[in-house]
């Protein structure tokens, strides 16, 4: 799921995939929970690496420092972006930031398993 933003009259998009939450725990040094536990206390840091994570997969050249600028923008609050962000985790979470997975463990009618 991709969820649309604006900051500072600019519009981005945001999707977590599973590249961007390896980059926020090796960029925190934090396990993927401790992440969204400190994201529900409003974790300025969190905020701002989830951030990066979430607008990289639509916006490749985005850069942390561009974050930190986007963060600096008359009208940017915390609470507010924290919901967009737990709404991309959650896909994410979910499945909802990649294709459906075939079920692999279903066999085709009349197939059978040859043991050698």
């Amino acid at each position: 799921m991709t969820k649309q933003i604006t900051i500072g009259g600019k519009s981005y998009l945001l999707r977590l995939t599973n590249s961007g939450a390896r980059l926020a725990q090796e960029l925190l040094k934090r396990p993927f929970g401790q992440i969204l536990k400190d994201l529900s206390f409003l974790d300025v840091e969190v905020i701002r690496v989830l951030l990066y994570a979430c607008l990289r997969p639509e916006q490749p050249e985005m850069k942390l420092e561009a974050v930190d600028a986007l963060m600096d923008e008359p009208g940017f609050h915390l609470l507010e972006i924290s919901e967009p962000i737990g709404e991309a985790v959650a896909a994410y979470i979910s499945g909802g930031s990649k294709p459906a997975l075939v079920d692999t463990k279903k066999k085709a009618r009349g197939s059978q398993q040859m043991v050698s």
